[in-house]
């Protein structure tokens, strides 16, 4: 007898949830990157040139500009998955040119991670997009309203660092900082960066 499958939700409860999800401040923020995000991939794609890195690369990007690298170890503890699930992740960066990766000098049995003159380049030019971007939404949002939203999420940020007892993630100038959704992402772009000659 073959297995009957389970009913789908009623119209009611999906309304019900969408518009329990549009008064969540955590599911506005996450939902809004995910745009952002996929607004950013969709134009990196278009320039045509370069790199192709997946959005899944992109999370380990705000912790890869740290003069002195970061461990693996540490990288997967940071992001709350196991070493080997970055490790391949970490082997495409390595193979495109966006990192290096060397054993650590206080720890020969450990390896750091550490961005690359041609991975700022890629961080510098994706930098760029999401600028373009927010540029182009202050026009439609109004520059008092993107201020305050800028000076919130800043706010937000030093406290969710706070709450997991992380070190904040500083942006620095030029650097590309974007962040994805945990799901997996197959999507790929591509991110022009000069190769140092």
């Amino acid at each position: 007898m073959p297995r009957m499958s389970p009913p789908h939700a009623d119209p009611d409860t999906l309304h019900a949830i969408e518009q329990a999800q549009l008064r969540a401040v955590g599911y506005l923020l996450i939902r809004c990157g995910q745009l952002w995000n996929q607004m950013a991939i969709t134009r990196v794609n278009a320039a045509g040139d370069g790199v192709t890195l997946r959005q899944a690369h992109t999370r380990l990007f705000p912790y890869l500009t740290n003069r002195d690298g970061i461990r693996i170890t540490e990288l997967a503890r940071r992001l709350d998955v196991s070493k080997q699930a970055i490790q391949p992740l970490i082997a495409e960066l390595q193979a495109a040119g966006v990192v290096s990766v060397k054993v650590d000098p206080s720890d020969a049995r450990a390896l750091r991670v550490h961005l690359t003159e041609a991975g700022a380049a890629a961080f510098a030019a994706g930098n760029g997009i999401l600028n373009a971007i927010e540029n182009e939404l202050e026009q439609v949002m109004g520059n008092r309203l993107m201020e305050r939203l800028r000076r919130d999420l800043k706010s937000l940020l030093k406290v969710l660092n706070q709450q997991i007892g992380q070190t904040p993630v500083t942006a620095t100038p030029g650097r590309f900082t974007a962040h994805v959704s945990p799901a997996k992402d197959t999507t790929a772009a591509h991110v022009r960066h000069r190769r140092r000659k």
